[in-house]
């Protein structure tokens, strides 16, 4: 059956296009509270695109804004006949009683508006489906559009801030960090860590180190310190299942023997608590997507998408860059984009990176900064670098369970060194002191 658009009524609300207009005339303040939010072209209605554009000029021209001068600005822009003469400009301010409610209806608009956007695309792409087909093509052009839809939903709840609210947030945050017990948005359960480094919003955070050095062990510490306190997280694991992660961050929050637990041999008093952790974390705000590969646009979507207040990506080497090799310089490219979308969404994003072979030529094989450059200038996309190192690995000392935590790099801070202990056999991390 042959679809067309023009059978179906668009979705519209034309009588909230004309409130939103007869509220900006009736209090030409509440224009900034739909201004972050709506265009011209969201409009349905040619007439009230006329009008709304009228009102931006205005506005950006700081004119005085009511019906009269309105009226006015229309006749002497040639656009009074264009939207129906002054009676049509006089009927829009009929029964608005005030403007509280201009947000609420801006964001029904915008809804409508995107409606009609994925109606458009929909029946674009049944057209091309049924021509030419190229699968890769266009899994990339329903990426790049879902991305797009979606990123108007960023901030909606939130208004533009004026430099003057800047100035107050940033006070404001620092009283509250005085007369609370948290520092940190994103508490470590490691103190020694906090003391030392400070995750942020915004923030791409880099966790790098050769093979069995500990990367996921320590990022599924971090997204337990994190879910502890409530935080939303979404976990994008391009390399383990989610049955497995689950299974590791199960017998890391209850303090069991890994071997014994995967065999079926607890002790009794080991059950117990693995039933009350277990209890415990279904409550936990955590969100695992475990596909073996996906593209940079697919993840700005999933991050965009999921809405979580942080997200650890496991890999960043398994990342696709649509049209391109990932390695070497490609890495950077989808580090560039991965920082972006942290910024944009306001949240960490923390990527685990293996590093590559070069640095076990050394006789000393702890990483340094160098050893990304070979893989597209990493080191200056991320706000912060944190290299794990672990000496045992090398000597086969099995005893040994000291981790080494490198800050190679901190955007607001100081680097340094941290020693800590990990215990394998139920992969948990413990401070151990200062060095």
């Amino acid at each position: 059956m042959k679809l067309n658009i023009q059978d179906k009524i668009p979705p519209r609300a034309i009588e909230l296009e004309k409130s939103v207009i007869g509220q900006i005339l009736i209090n030409s303040d509440s224009f900034v509270n739909v201004s972050d939010i709506l265009t011209s072209e969201m409009f349905y209605k040619k007439e009230n695109q006329t009008f709304y554009e009228a009102l931006q000029l205005m506005f950006n021209n700081k004119e005085q804004i009511d019906t009269l001068t309105f009226v006015n600005h229309l006749r002497n822009t040639g656009k009074i006949e264009e939207v129906g003469g002054v009676m049509a400009v006089m009927q829009l301010t009929n029964n608005i009683l005030s403007s509280t409610n201009i947000r609420s209806h801006a964001k029904i608009i915008l809804e409508k508006y995107l409606q009609r956007k994925l109606i458009a695309f929909n029946y674009l792409q049944v057209e091309r489906l049924n021509n030419e087909f190229k699968l890769v093509s266009e899994i990339e052009l329903i990426s790049k559009e879902i991305t797009n839809i979606s990123q108007k939903y960023v901030g909606i709840n939130t208004k533009s801030l004026s430099f003057m609210d800047l100035l107050l947030l940033n006070i404001e945050s620092y009283y509250t960090k005085k007369n609370t017990e948290v520092k940190n948005e994103y508490e470590f359960g490691i103190s020694e860590l906090n003391k030392n480094l400070m995750i942020e919003r915004g923030d791409l955070i880099l966790l790098a180190g050769r093979p069995a050095m500990g990367k996921t062990a320590f990022a599924l510490q971090l997204i337990r310190d994190f879910s502890r306190t409530g935080k939303k997280g979404l976990v994008i694991s391009l390399e383990m299942t989610k049955e497995k992660l689950i299974s590791r961050i199960v017998i890391a929050e209850a303090k069991i023997d890994n071997k014994r637990y995967r065999m079926g041999q607890l002790q009794s008093y080991e059950e117990t608590r693995l039933n009350e952790v277990t209890r415990k974390i279904d409550n936990w705000n955590l969100s695992i997507t475990d596909k073996s590969s996906l593209t940079i646009s697919e993840i700005e979507t999933l991050v965009i998408m999921e809405n979580p207040e942080y997200v650890v990506l496991d890999y960043l080497g398994l990342v696709y860059l649509e049209g391109k090799d990932t390695r070497n310089n490609e890495l950077g490219a989808v580090a560039k984009r991965l920082k972006a979308v942290a910024k944009r969404v306001n949240i960490p994003i923390i990527a685990l990176h293996q590093l590559s072979r070069d640095v076990e030529k050394r006789g000393d094989k702890r990483p340094i900064l160098s050893d990304l450059r070979d893989s597209g200038e990493l080191e200056q996309d991320a706000d912060v670098i944190i290299f794990l190192y672990r000496d045992a690995y090398y000597t086969k000392i099995s005893n040994n369970m000291e981790i080494e935590i490198d800050i190679a790099k901190y955007r607001e801070g100081a680097s340094g060194f941290i020693k800590i202990e990990h215990d394998y056999q139920v992969s948990n991390f413990f401070n151990r002191g200062v060095f």
